[in-house]
């Protein structure tokens, strides 16, 4: 480990500090702002500053640019929560959060499932071979969820745990991650050293909190809360502490226990760990190309947070980090399970995420939501100048759902027909999708500009008409990706927009040349 990784309590200066006054984001000459929509930073803009710090670097413009380009990843959630998706059923697992449903007894054997983690068969470079196939060219893994189990060889310790049933924090000293479970693999370094076999992205992701840990009580969502915590939460919205009073009613049976108030200490130990864990990522797995970092944890802590980035910066100047949890300080933002209606309102790259199945991790009811759902997607997000990225996680042996395989598998298939459209290009300023007459077509370019795609997410029979496309007589050709040939167009000049004509044999849904989405390849226009 680097030297600053055994780090110090001393001189900690807990305690909200005022906001900037300054109305506009500073990207301190970057050719970008830095600046978060607004309603991605409502969880804490009251505790953030709007402004980072002067002096404050993001990663450098050619890390945002290499970002654009990625277009399609995948998300992947793994670890001991996936032993209950697969092996469990009764509890309706979803990632950690059925962790705060459960009874205390529950939450006890919970807390021991790690000793069964064991995926037999699982190999990395099975998966970034998968991932390859299906046209990925990002992968995010969770190195940590918020229940707290690092899927690496962590040096931290968590120094004492819950005891769910008599509400004790014991004694624990242990690290609480992969290498204590009877498979004993660092996950991490088998996925990177995987990757870097490949052209693939890597994205780590880690959760601010910490449910295992009390030492990170009351921050987000902790199942220990402490007699100040809507106090502490009154700093992240002026709606947050009248929701705090209702699901802190101790008349109430909920998801949090009521435990004895923060300490000096219990805070310093806190903001180390996650420190250390946060840097043990970034210094011990060679060049990682992005964090996604997760909630947030609140005011008192923040001034120790942002030191952290600073750290992180020096480790890795050009990891692009998720905003979650760090407002304006962030190089990117995630819409989740949403597809924003329109294009960006700021120039902070995005990248959708979108679960494949009812929930992020393994699903095991099969409840998948179809290869068309992928195709629309990624034609939408990019269109609009954003990356899409599947949510799809394995059982606890590390296999997918054969439903989401085959979807993905379907959806890479559909890129091997039409990834010029995808891939390679970038935001269509002219317009990016059709304004009145047919609103399932959207558009994309080539970098170079030298071609324009109108992607048809619904056939249109035996002709469509493209509106912000302007043909030239004797210079413009159309064709639609997979097919040999060119197509037949007639311009309109005065209207702005040409209309392509489609043969007769390609009604017949089985001579197209492919499924879900269509796409017309225009050179030589307007």
């Amino acid at each position: 480990l680097l030297p600053f990784l055994i780090a110090s309590a001393a001189g900690f200066g807990f305690g909200r500090e005022a906001l900037s006054s300054v109305s506009n984001c500073s990207g301190y000459g970057s050719a970008y702002s830095h600046c978060l929509p607004d309603d991605k930073r409502k969880n804490y803009d009251r505790y953030i500053e709007k402004v980072a710090e002067e002096g404050y670097r993001w990663a450098s413009d050619a890390a945002y640019d290499e970002f654009r380009k990625i277009k399609y990843g995948v998300r992947i959630h793994w670890g001991i929560y996936s032993i209950v998706d697969s092996e469990y059923l009764e509890l309706e697992g979803a990632e950690s959060w059925p962790f705060l449903e459960y009874n205390n007894t529950v939450r006890n054997w919970y807390q021991e499932l790690y000793k069964q983690f064991n995926p037999s068969g699982w190999e990395a470079k099975d998966w970034m071979e998968w991932f390859q196939e299906c046209h990925f060219k990002m992968f995010m893994f969770t190195a940590k969820h918020h229940e707290g189990f690092s899927m690496y060889n962590t040096s931290t310790k968590v120094k004492y745990r819950i005891n769910w049933e008599n509400s004790t924090a014991e004694e624990f000293g242990k690290s609480y991650d992969v290498t204590e479970t009877p498979f004993g693999r660092d996950v991490i370094q088998e996925l990177v050293d995987a990757a870097r076999e490949t052209d693939m992205k890597i994205n780590l992701y880690f959760s601010h909190p910490d449910w295992h840990d009390p030492d990170f009580r009351p921050y987000g969502y902790h199942p220990l809360q402490v007699p100040s915590s809507c106090d502490i939460l009154d700093t992240y919205c002026e709606d947050c502490k009248p929701e705090c009073y209702s699901y802190m009613d101790p008349k109430k049976p909920g998801k949090f226990r009521n435990f004895s108030e923060v300490t000096k200490e219990s805070q310093e130990r806190m903001v180390l760990r996650h420190r250390n864990q946060i840097l043990e990522l970034m210094s011990n797995y060679g060049k990682i190309d992005m964090l996604s970092l997760d909630i947030y944890l609140g005011g008192p802590v923040w001034p120790e947070v942002r030191k952290t980035l600073e750290m992180v910066r020096k480790v890795q100047p050009d990891v692009m980090i998720r905003a979650r949890g760090i407002g304006n300080y962030g190089d990117y933002y995630t819409p989740e399970d949403e597809i924003p209606g329109s294009t960006a309102v700021t120039d902070e790259p995005w990248f959708v995420i979108y679960q494949l199945g009812d929930h992020m991790s393994y699903d095991p009811k099969g409840n998948y939501k179809g290869t068309k759902f992928i195709v629309h997607g990624l034609a939408d997000v990019v269109a609009k100048g954003g990356n899409f990225m599947v949510g799809i996680g394995p059982d606890a042996n590390g296999r997918f759902h054969p439903k989401a395989v085959k979807q993905v598998k379907e959806a890479g298939e559909w890129l091997d027909v039409n990834e010029e459209a995808i891939f390679g290009t970038k935001f269509r300023t002219k317009a990016w999708m059709q304004n009145t007459s047919n609103s399932d077509v959207r558009f994309t370019q080539s970098e170079d500009e030298s071609s324009e795609f109108a992607i048809l997410m619904k056939w249109p029979g035996t002709e469509i008409t493209l509106e912000s496309v302007i043909g030239v007589p004797g210079k413009t050709v159309v064709k639609m990706l997979g097919v040999d040939g060119l197509l037949k167009w007639n311009n309109d000049v005065n209207k702005g927009k040409i209309t392509v004509y489609l043969p007769s044999k390609m009604q017949d849904p089985s001579a197209r040349p492919c499924n879900y989405a269509w796409v017309l390849k225009i050179n030589g226009g307007a």
